[in-house]
């Protein structure tokens, strides 16, 4: 729930921080961290993002789907998004070209590449 639709929106950054606490909370509840202790190479051992890169990941992955779709009004959507600010920002964070969008396989390996090396950084 905490992520339903989360790929419509273009979140503030106080809201993404509120978000991100609270998934990290969940994962500091069930194995009992410390709030002082970072979660995220317990959420990569885990096979999970942090919230960041699972927004990220979800945005790319719908505009896969919209750019690939057989459905003409949405493919003109999906062209007319190719001017957006946000995706030419998440585009542009995961070195992704605005025209030649990725498969959607590639798009997650992508974003998982990132995040591990955002864990090891």
């Amino acid at each position: 729930m905490l992520t339903y639709a989360c790929e419509t929106h273009n979140l503030c950054s106080s809201k993404m921080r509120n978000l991100s606490v609270c998934w990290n909370s969940t994962f500091r509840k069930i194995f009992k961290f410390p709030k002082w202790e970072s979660v995220k190479l317990l959420q990569l051992y885990c096979g999970r993002l942090d919230f960041h890169h699972l927004v990220s990941l979800r945005k790319l992955s719908f505009w896969s789907k919209v750019r690939s779709t057989e459905n003409r009004m949405l493919f003109e959507c999906g062209r007319i998004l190719r001017y957006t600010n946000c995706f030419n920002y998440v585009c542009l964070e995961y070195d992704i070209g605005v025209d030649n969008f990725l498969a959607q396989c590639h798009v997650k390996q992508i974003v998982y590449k990132k995040f591990v090396a955002c864990v090891f950084s």
